[in-house]
């Protein structure tokens, strides 16, 4: 028999940490989703990806038009694309199909589809007000974002390094009160 997947199994696959954005609003529905597509389904993790980033461009081509209406249905758009993505990584630790090919993808869609709706915003807006400020902030918007992922593992190294120097320095100071102690008179 098939194994059947509880909300409370895919909670526990949930990463610890994460952005206010996606513990309120986005965790809540990828956790349902993520239980039927587990319990119901053969997909991949690669394939929500897939989709997510699908939906991702889809997203860009609404917010390119720069209308109200497409603003609107990008937004939408891109925060289904954003749940489903959050249900690709549940998914491959739920049932064990992670892959370091599986983690490169989603990264790089990521950015990518991240990358694309920045630019794509910026000029549809640039192009329905003539506004160039538009295109700074997607500019802007550009910068922030690849800053953060490529300073992410940076960020990783130095509180690993900062974490390993304060263990070694309690390590230090309670040998030197060991040391300190007298002896047991015997």
């Amino acid at each position: 028999m098939p194994t059947t997947f509880s909300l409370d199994d895919v909670r526990a696959v949930c990463k610890r940490r994460d952005a206010w954005w996606t513990v309120l609003l986005v965790d809540p529905v990828a956790i349902r989703i993520t239980r039927v597509l587990a319990n119901r389904t053969s997909i991949t993790p690669s394939q929500i990806t897939i989709v997510a980033f699908l939906l991702g461009l889809g997203s860009a081509a609404c917010f390119l038009q720069g209308t109200t209406g497409y603003l609107i249905a990008g937004a939408v758009l891109y925060h289904v694309g954003f749940i489903l993505d959050c249900c690709d990584g549940k998914i491959a630790r739920l049932k064990g199909l992670g892959t370091p090919f599986g983690g490169w993808l989603d990264f790089m869609f990521d950015r990518i589809r991240d990358s694309i709706c920045a630019v794509a915003l910026g000029f549809g807006m640039f192009w329905q007000t003539g506004q160039s400020a538009y295109l700074g902030m997607a500019c802007a918007i550009l910068a922030l974002d690849m800053f953060r992922y490529l300073n992410g593992s940076q960020m990783i190294k130095a509180r690993k390094a900062m974490r390993a120097s304060a263990a070694a320095v309690k390590a230090n100071e309670e040998a030197e009160e060991e040391a300190a102690e007298p002896a047991p008179a015997g």
